[in-house]
């Protein structure tokens, strides 16, 4: 199975790939993903008398343990990077910015995924977590409450895959709207359809989500944080009455994880000084 978007078909085959094998095969560009990581490798095009940069995802062996998992979810078996194309569509689906899908394909034997290519488009802009470090605070303030936002809408649709800070391309300043101000990378993980999201859930995960961002952003500042969550309940109503207990059950999460997890040792007494979670 092989699909190109129309407008690229005439640049990628000037480049070469016009097949299946074209594309798995393909171990040109800059490499930009980790060797223990999947193949991750750019493209450039000449599109429209214009250059324009492409990543190419390769799946080039696919682990029979993956098919069997997809069995036992009793949904349909794909390949890790078509997968992430059914992720990308179903985010698009909730008015989500993401990054844009221009050719895919896998092949299967028997039925049963063994490869898989997904080619996106370069999204032009900052990265969040780097933006973030180096703004002021008005600014930190203003992103925060838009993460927040997204993350609360993420939620209200049932859509149960983590958003972290590394994953957002800011496209503009203004965090005010999310939907304008940002646009997700790496879709690899979740559900492509609707779960059920009760409030232990949405604000539990929200507690791993908060403490794992530490690790990019650094330990934010109370009014970080409460931004985030003038941000979360707006694009989540769902809480809103209950918010002292959601952000009492998301806090015992973070104590919890902070207690349990090696890895935040040297930031645990900080944060449970600062956010008087002891």
């Amino acid at each position: 199975m092989l699909y190109i978007e129309d407008k690229l078909k005439e640049a990628l085959a000037a480049q070469g790939f016009s097949s299946y094998n074209s594309f798995i095969e393909y171990k040109g560009g800059l490499r930009v993903s980790r060797k223990s990581k999947r193949d991750v490798r750019t493209i450039e095009l000449l599109v429209g008398g214009k250059k324009k940069n492409y990543f190419i995802k390769l799946a080039r062996v696919e682990p029979f343990k993956r098919v069997l998992q997809s069995i036992r979810k009793s949904q349909f078996p794909h390949s890790k990077v078509l997968k992430e194309l059914q992720m990308l569509k179903f985010f698009e689906e909730q008015n989500i910015p993401v990054m844009r899908a221009m050719a895919w394909g896998e092949k299967c034997i028997l039925g049963w995924p063994v490869s898989g290519f997904l080619l996106l488009e370069e999204v032009k802009g900052k990265e969040f977590v780097e933006l973030f470090k180096k703004s002021g605070s008005r600014v930190r303030r203003q992103m925060m409450r838009g993460y927040g936002a997204l993350v609360g809408h993420v939620h209200k649709k049932g859509i149960n895959a983590k958003v972290r800070p590394r994953d957002i391309i800011c496209v503009s300043d203004d965090f005010s709207d999310y939907s304008k101000a940002f646009v997700l990378i790496d879709r690899e993980r979740g559900n492509p359809f609707p779960v059920d999201m009760p409030m232990k859930k949405c604000a539990a995960q929200l507690a791993t989500l908060l403490t794992k961002s530490i690790q990019n952003i650094g330990m934010p500042e109370k009014g970080e944080l409460l931004a985030f969550l003038v941000g979360y309940f707006s694009g989540n109503r769902a809480f809103y009455e209950k918010r002292n207990e959601f952000v009492s059950i998301a806090a015992a999460r973070i104590k919890q994880l902070m207690e349990k997890q090696e890895r935040y040792k040297e930031i645990r007494e900080t944060l449970l000084r600062k956010y008087q979670l002891r």
